[in-house]
């Protein structure tokens, strides 16, 4: 299941400042966490933000922020889950901020590794017009491919404080839908912050 947060501007809701998109998935499913969360259930489901983007001309303004913390509300409160996770790259410091100061920590260095080529002797000895073969010594993990380079990623994780809350029931007895906006934004220094409002999707 995806889950999205978008920030809009107020004078215009069509126009989408910026958005979190997530999915969540089981624990015993979740990509690359290398055991960050032994704490959660088997069963049990994390969110997995596979992105995060802010309109160029109102960054630095503190939306990144604000949308982030609605996003959290929304993973543990709405979309059950018991925790959330995320790749970055280890350059890309400015985005590495913003999760720390949203309480997210680094749980693990994924490196990127580079298969090395073992040359192997033809098939029916030296004097064969067989090729010869190549065997990879070990198989290539690579987070992320930009061109020619590849690149290292942090495994960045956020624990919530306990379990999620309990759904209140339904008039049938299920648990309501997902709210279709959260609170007001927290408060922040950003006058963007007054000029746009969240929503779920």
């Amino acid at each position: 299941m995806y889950r999205t947060v978008c920030c809009v501007a107020l004078d215009d809701p069509a126009t989408i400042l910026g958005a979190v998109v997530c999915r969540v998935t089981p624990v015993q499913e979740a990509e690359d966490i290398e055991g960050a969360f032994p704490e959660v259930p088997a069963g049990q489901c994390l969110a997995h933000i596979l992105t995060l983007g802010i309109r160029k001309t109102v960054r630095q303004q503190g939306l990144g922020a604000i949308l982030l913390r609605h996003f959290l509300e929304d993973a543990w409160r709405n979309g059950r889950c018991w925790g959330v996770f995320l790749h970055v790259l280890t350059t890309n410091t400015a985005a590495i901020r913003l999760y720390e100061k949203c309480g997210f920590v680094r749980a693990a260095h994924l490196r990127s590794v580079v298969p090395r080529i073992r040359l192997a002797p033809p098939a029916h000895g030296p004097l064969s017009c067989c090729p010869a073969r190549h065997t990879a010594l070990h198989s290539a993990r690579n987070y992320y491919l930009i061109g020619e380079h590849q690149l290292d990623a942090y495994l960045m994780v956020h624990r919530f404080p306990g379990p999620p809350p309990a759904p209140l029931a339904g008039a049938d007895g299920d648990a309501p839908p997902a709210l279709a906006a959260p609170p007001a934004p927290r408060p922040a220094p950003a006058p963007a912050s007054a000029e746009s409002w969240c929503v779920i999707l």
